[in-house]
């Protein structure tokens, strides 16, 4: 399968403050990929660059094979991108702002696009882009940059400013098909159980890790609570697999662990195991491991 988004060491400098340092990243056709981070960890910043919007400091990225830098044009043709602020021109209604989108990109629109999506948020062709809401006017843009079945769309914080209409996401991308590369931004996991693709976890302009949201799971820690029949013993608890730390309080062992949750279930049972709750890991934890991780690895 052939990349379509690459960053070769990309970094971004604003005055001494590193929005982006050395990223790299490569995305196959057709991928949907959810780069995840805290607020301020370069997410929109990497963006903007994608679309040329803003110039690197230094290294380099490519959409289609075109570089951002130097085939800007042949990179907006091939790249749809909705901010996390949009800005609609609130005097047009629905169906011109959808036309002239269209027109102005030069493509025929696919107005399938907009009856699979419009109805469903009771938006009329003829409304007034300014009598709609805040979440209403982002799903509008959504849909224009999507009626346009570009090769990649890029997408900063979109379930944030959908609100409740995150079904929208969910619909396009079903509309989009498997051809259409999505790089979406968020600063949470939520994105991931849209798109249901690779995961890129960035913070401070670095990439700490990726893969799937289960494999990144997995490899961090977890909190778990283990109910026994009869009260555990402490030093048996603390050599269960993958264990990093218990406290056994009768007959109830919290522990602290990495790995698969139903390698430690299993090794518990022999122990007259009763119940296990696990508490999965939040983005900070996530994070937070990654980075020492990345950090004993340098």
């Amino acid at each position: 399968m052939q990349s379509v988004v690459q960053t070769e060491r990309l970094t971004k400098r604003f005055n001494s403050t590193t929005a982006i340092d050395e990223l790299s990243l490569e995305i196959q056709g057709g991928e949907r990929v959810s780069v995840v981070g805290q607020p301020g960890a370069g997410k929109s910043t990497l963006l903007r660059i994608l679309v040329d919007l803003i110039h690197p400091s230094g290294g380099r990225a490519r959409i289609a094979g075109f570089d951002t830098r130097r085939a800007a044009y042949q990179v907006r043709r091939v790249t749809a991108w909705v901010p996390d602020t949009v800005t609609l021109p609130s005097h047009l209604t629905v169906e011109e702002y959808l036309e002239r989108s269209a027109q102005f990109r030069r493509t025929d629109p696919n107005r399938a696009t907009r009856h699979h999506v419009l109805p469903r948020l009771d938006i009329a062709p003829d409304d007034r882009l300014g009598n709609l809401t805040s979440a209403e006017r982002h799903a509008v843009a959504m849909v224009a940059a999507f009626q346009r079945l570009p090769e990649v769309v890029l997408l900063d914080e979109p379930l944030a400013q959908l609100g409740s209409h995150d079904w929208v996401l969910q619909e396009l991308l079903e509309v989009a098909g498997p051809k259409t590369t999505v790089l979406a931004t968020a600063r949470d996991l939520g994105v991931a159980e849209h798109l249901k693709g690779p995961i890129v976890l960035i913070d401070r302009g670095s990439v700490v890790a990726t893969g799937s949201l289960d494999a990144l799971r997995k490899r961090a820690r977890h909190r778990s609570e283990l109910s026994f029949s009869q009260p555990p013993d402490q030093e048996w608890i603390a050599g269960l697999p993958g264990v990093m730390a218990s406290v056994v309080k009768g007959t109830t062992a919290r522990v602290l662990f990495s790995g698969d949750p139903e390698r430690l279930v299993e090794a518990a049972a022999s122990g007259g195991l009763d119940k296990a709750s696990h508490h999965e890991a939040t983005l900070n934890e996530l994070l937070s491991d990654y980075r020492k991780l990345a950090e004993r690895a340098r």
